[in-house]
């Protein structure tokens, strides 16, 4: 009877030892990534850094934000304020007027969100709240810009330091700084803004631009509204409706 021929092994390394390596090159690239995370000094780098492991990883859920003075890269808050600037640059040179800063609106971004400001001799008069057709022309601008979203706006009406013979009838700067404010809400939900998007507050003098204002030109840019566009949905500010009791019946 022959004899089997005896089965040789199969050569290679085991199986186990593939799976090690995977597990040692994996543990490598992780301290790889640590050394290069103590590495950035800057939050905005950090930032970009975790966007790409995230996206590396296939991670689609939110992270944990890094305070910073910039908005957050997921945020459509640069979009928007490119945009208003687009806009905005197009009207250059067509007003002799002086404005907040100059001929234009400034634009900057602030904790809440994006901040838009409107103010000097072209949107108020010296302790007056109605806005002058240059403002308004302004606030036209900006609604197109933000009609239709669902964030939350804040305007915020302030006022020049001025004695009180020159802002009557109202009682206080405060007063005054708050009818400005609304001046300005019911010309945003005049261009179409839904008017449950639009909280106002009185600021009155407390926030100067210009601290040693002696005239009225100086004094003018103090004379402002400015407007928040935040990153709170309208939603998040609306009740539930009450639950009725059981038992109770309507009629």
């Amino acid at each position: 009877m022959a004899r089997k021929k005896k089965e040789s092994g199969g050569g290679g390394a085991p199986e186990w030892m593939v799976t090690f390596g995977d597990m040692m090159s994996l543990l490598l690239c992780f301290f790889v990534i640590l050394v290069s995370m103590s590495e950035l000094k800057q939050n905005q780098r950090y930032q970009k850094a975790m966007e790409s492991i995230k996206r590396a990883f296939g991670y689609q859920g939110g992270a944990g934000w890094i305070s910073r003075d910039t908005p957050p890269a997921n945020t459509n808050q640069q979009d928007l304020m490119n945009l208003i600037m687009r806009k905005f640059q197009l009207q250059i040179g067509k007003s002799s007027d002086q404005g907040i800063e100059g001929e234009n609106p400034s634009v900057k971004t602030v904790r809440e969100g994006l901040e838009f400001s409107i103010g000097g001799q072209i949107s108020f008069e010296i302790g007056k709240a109605e806005l002058l057709e240059g403002g308004k022309e302004q606030l036209n601008i900006f609604a197109e810009t933000i009609r239709g979203m669902n964030t939350k706006i804040r305007v915020r009406g302030h006022t020049a330091l001025i004695p009180p013979e020159r802002y009557q009838p109202f009682r206080s700067l405060d007063e005054l700084s708050y009818a400005r404010g609304l001046a300005v809400k019911a010309h945003l939900v005049g261009q179409g803004i839904r008017e449950e998007r639009i909280t106002v507050e009185a600021c009155g003098d407390n926030e100067p631009l210009r601290v040693q204002a002696y005239d009225d030109a100086t004094r003018a840019l103090n004379d402002r509204a400015s407007i928040i566009v935040t990153e709170s949905l309208v939603d998040k500010f609306t009740g539930k409706p009450q639950e009725k009791p059981q038992g109770i019946i309507d009629g």
